[in-house]
């Protein structure tokens, strides 16, 4: 609607489309927005580990780059179910998702219906997709 690109930083300035409207005129006048006093945030100092969390052991860099199996949450949603089919495509990984629905029959629907689109481009194994049933909105998963 707009055909502007509005920067990452404006999202965590402004997190709500109230705020986020004064952004998006200064960009159609060609103007950048400045950051909110207070907000600039250190975020290279989240990629250090604190000091009181010591790793125990070695890393298994196996594991990590073939995974056996993955726990998705919010598979059904736009990112997820992309998410979802590069996991299916790109491992050979069962990936469990969690899935609010009255059955595992409706899960496993619900998930293949929003893998269809991506399925036309590709076939995947639908076997190493597990639906995990939430059925209650008050769940503490997701």
């Amino acid at each position: 609607m707009f055909h502007l690109d509005i920067p990452l930083r404006s999202l965590f300035d402004a997190p709500t489309f109230a705020d986020l409207a004064p952004h998006i005129d200064l960009l159609k006048l060609g103007l950048t927005p400045k950051p909110q006093e207070g907000t600039e945030y250190a975020w290279y100092k989240d990629a250090v580990l604190d000091t009181s969390i010591v790793p125990d052991g070695t890393l298994d860099l196996e594991a990590v780059l073939a995974p056996r199996s993955v726990f998705l949450t919010g598979a059904t949603g736009l990112l997820g179910s992309a998410l979802l089919f590069d996991l299916l495509c790109n491992t050979k990984a069962t990936v469990y998702c969690l899935v609010r629905a009255a059955s595992l029959e409706q899960a496993r629907k619900k998930l293949e219906t929003k893998l269809a689109p991506y399925t036309a481009l590709a076939a995947v194994d639908h076997s190493r997709l597990v639906p995990v049933i939430r059925q209650s909105r008050n769940s503490t998963l997701a």
